[in-house]
C-alpha cells in the first residue's frame, strides 16, 4: 500500500498505516515531509528529539 502524506494529519495517517502493517501488508509513505502536525508543536518536537537520540 502506498500512502501519500501530502495534506494528511499525522496521527490519522499513522493509524491507517499501523492497521495495514498489522494485517501483514507492506506500507510505503510518500511525501512525508508534507504531513500536517496538529496539537502542541513544542510537545511534538520534544518527543521527536527524545526518540531520535
Amino acid at each position: 500500500m502506498i500512502i501519500d502524506g501530502k495534506d494528511q494529519i499525522l496521527g490519522r495517517m499513522a493509524s491507517v498505516a499501523a492497521k495495514k502493517l498489522l494485517e501483514g501488508e507492506e506500507v510505503f509513505i510518500v511525501n512525508a515531509e508534507e504531513v500536517i502536525i496538529t496539537g502542541n508543536r513544542e510537545y511534538f518536537f520534544d518527543l521527536y528529539k527524545k526518540r531520535a537520540q
